[in-house]
């Protein structure tokens, strides 16, 4: 199974923000995917001037038979600052929650049966939206319409869990201090897709960002965060209003620093350090789970740092921690699993 949509049996409507009260005034609709009312507005700001935002998260299916939401509320949060990020109305968290959950429930005959082989595992990817309404003129949007749709995928790297080679992007920057570059709006990813496309040019699987001043501090890749073991400590750069704060990030931490007891450090990290330095590099998100870097490819091609032929030590026990919550197989020892029957 790849990485990509397929359409389901319902997708989640509401409409209801009231500009005068400041209210979302009820729980929405759950509608069929081919209803008229999930038809986007040619006119909508969303469309016009980029004002949307949108999460991702997933429902998986343990071998129990169980379906799992994977630390669900923080998407809620986020969700949240990313709306107030572009002075877009928020979702309360709860409702939010509610909505997902409900449709995940709604949709469950598409989440993927467990595999035993964790390479080939799927999920059922959660996609929330906040879009501006129709509108004419460069303004805030007040009567956004908030939409969540679903779709079973596999892994979001066709090569699955295997190194990938990554390119760094000297010649385009991703965001800069003062932008938008921390929120999950539509438009931080249309740059993405660029850079990506340019290291799939060069022989590369994913675009690695540098700072926007001096092209010379890692930032994050095009889909996920960057992390590097340099001897026995994990390193990933500070967030800031240039990086995503992702969920996986922080996960990936406090696995680190609470169950195998690893120094943990957020700084500002240079590519030469970790080219010089490194003896890990991976990514981590949401789709992209834990990804080795298997290869650094930077300055156009000119210098190439080739950290491994396999999967590292600690991207593997990284990995398999991880996944163990999501799919139940571990202890909840976080309490970051929902259970949903």
């Amino acid at each position: 199974m790849a990485f990509g949509f397929t359409s389901t049996d319902f997708v989640y409507l509401n409409n209801s923000f009231n500009p005068e009260t400041g209210r979302w005034e009820n729980s929405g609709e759950f509608l069929a995917g081919d209803d008229p009312k999930l038809m986007i507005h040619y006119a909508s700001y969303g469309i016009n001037y980029g004002n949307s935002i949108f999460e991702g998260a997933k429902a998986y299916l343990g071998r129990d038979g169980k379906a799992r939401l994977f630390r669900i509320e923080e998407n809620a949060k986020r969700f949240a600052r990313s709306a107030k990020g572009i002075r877009m109305p928020p979702v309360p968290v709860d409702m939010f929650i509610e909505a997902v959950t409900e449709l995940v429930k709604r949709n469950r005959r598409f989440i993927p049966e467990f595999n035993e082989d964790p390479n080939q595992r799927g999920a059922l990817y959660i996609r929330p939206l906040l879009i501006g309404e129709p509108g004419l003129g460069v303004n805030i949007s007040k009567k956004p319409t908030f939409l969540i749709f679903v779709s079973p995928v596999g892994p979001y790297y066709a090569t699955g869990f295997k190194p990938l080679k990554a390119m760094t992007v000297h010649h385009m920057t991703r965001a800069m201090p003062g932008g938008h570059g921390a929120h999950k709006t539509g438009a931080n990813y249309v740059m993405s897709m660029l850079a990506t496309a340019y290291a799939k040019e060069n022989g590369c699987t994913e675009a690695l960002w540098l700072d926007g001043y001096r092209h010379e501090f890692i930032e994050e890749l095009s889909a996920c965060n960057f992390m590097c073991r340099i001897e026995d400590t994990l390193v990933t750069p500070a967030l800031s209003d240039t990086i995503l704060a992702g969920i996986t990030r922080n996960s990936i931490l406090r696995i680190a620093k609470d169950l195998l007891k690893m120094t943990v450090v957020e700084r500002p990290v240079l590519l030469e350090e970790v080219l010089d330095k490194a003896d890990e590099t991976f990514g981590c998100g949401t789709a992209a789970v834990v990804t080795p870097i298997g290869t650094i490819v930077a300055y156009n091609g000119r210098y190439t740092k080739k950290v491994t032929d396999d999967v590292g030590e600690l991207s593997r026990e990284l990995y398999g921690r991880l996944t163990g919550f999501q799919w139940g197989e571990s202890e909840d020892v976080f309490n970051w699993v929902t259970v949903l029957d």
